[in-house]
């Protein structure tokens, strides 16, 4: 499946920054890593800015990549790197690729970029392989998946010669293999494997050379050729099929990166929308303590002024008890001419 930078989204663009890598400084036979700080750019970040690359230097990262990974390998008992991608790989000012350092705190951006569903998809090696014994193959995969992001995002000058494509491709269909006979174990086997990088003040002469040894070389390929046909034509359909079925992954891919941006957006209008209604709580929050206070004034100045009649009443209780009694009414005496008769 052929990934390239533009499946991960439009990203901004980093400028030139120092960041944490591993260096190796090999002696005799020994091999020890060592810590360093240097300028660069990400791999990720280096191939949107510059899309149209000088072919010679995309097949010296590849040979580069495999190389610091040997190495990791050696200094380490066979210790994977795990995650390899475009986000730990840094482009040197010199135009070389090294490995950031995963266990400086400056370089955590690269697990949390593990942890997008895009990046994993990609350059994880699936659940289902893990259970290996072999550990150097988790970087193998990861191997192929990078070199295959490469390809799909660099457009080289010049281009890509046929037999260099082809030995390209077998490189990362041995990387990505499920079939363990057919694979890559380690990363020993690939730098084998990889083109050729001609160096850049090639003479003439050895072009002509080369042409020359070349036409001969194709001479004698035609008589073997006619016998590998059959075979050659029963891997170029397997190679189809491949290649129709990444086509149908990479657009799942694309949907999926589609779908997680509308997340983020939704995501997004939730938090809006809490941070309003947090703010309305203070609000009235803020309200209810004004009543509340103003209830406290109010209870307060009740309790003085009933205190106040509660010692006026203390100071006068003899005024109550002294108030005349109402005078009784005097019952009516009947008149004596109208005395009833006995």
């Amino acid at each position: 499946m052929l990934v390239s930078a533009s499946e991960f989204g439009k990203e901004r663009v980093a400028i030139e920054k120092k960041y944490e890598v591993i260096r190796f400084i090999r002696h005799q036979n020994r091999c020890h890593p060592a810590m360093d700080c240097i300028a660069g750019q990400l791999l990720i970040y280096r191939v949107q800015q510059y899309p149209e690359m000088e072919k010679r230097v995309v097949l010296e990262w590849i040979e580069k990549l495999a190389e610091q990974l040997e190495l990791y390998h050696q200094c380490k008992a066979d210790q994977p790197y795990r995650y390899l991608n475009p986000y730990s790989v840094l482009v040197t000012g010199d135009e070389e690729v090294v490995l950031l350092d995963l266990e400086a705190k400056s370089n955590e951006f690269v697990m949390r970029n593990m942890q997008k569903q895009a990046v994993r998809n990609h350059f994880v090696r699936p659940i289902a392989y893990k259970k290996e014994n072999n550990r150097q193959f988790l970087d193998v995969y990861s191997y192929g998946k990078t070199v295959q992001f490469l390809l799909a995002s660099v457009k080289m000058k010049p281009a890509l010669t046929k037999g260099e494509e082809f030995r390209l491709a077998r490189v990362v269909e041995k990387c990505l293999g499920e079939n363990p006979k057919k694979r890559f174990e380690e990363m020993g086997q690939i730098r084998k494997e990889l083109p050729i990088v001609r160096s850049q003040g090639e003479g003439g002469w050895k072009r002509k050379a080369g042409f020359a040894a070349l036409a001969f070389a194709c001479l004698a390929a035609c008589v073997v050729l006619g016998i590998r046909m059959a075979g050659a034509e029963n891997d170029n359909k397997k190679i189809l099929a491949q290649l129709e079925l990444q086509m149908g992954e990479n657009e799942s891919l694309k949907e999926s990166n589609g779908q997680l941006l509308e997340e983020n957006q939704h995501l997004q209008e939730e938090n809006q929308m809490y941070q309003a209604e947090n703010q309305s709580m203070m609000e009235e929050n803020q309200k209810l303590k004004e009543e509340a206070d103003k209830l406290r004034e109010e209870t307060q100045s009740l309790q003085a002024e009933n205190q106040k009649l509660q010692e006026g009443v203390q100071d006068n209780p003899a005024e109550e008890e002294a108030q005349p009694e109402e005078a009784q009414p005097e019952e009516a005496q009947p008149e004596e001419g109208n005395q009833p008769e006995a």
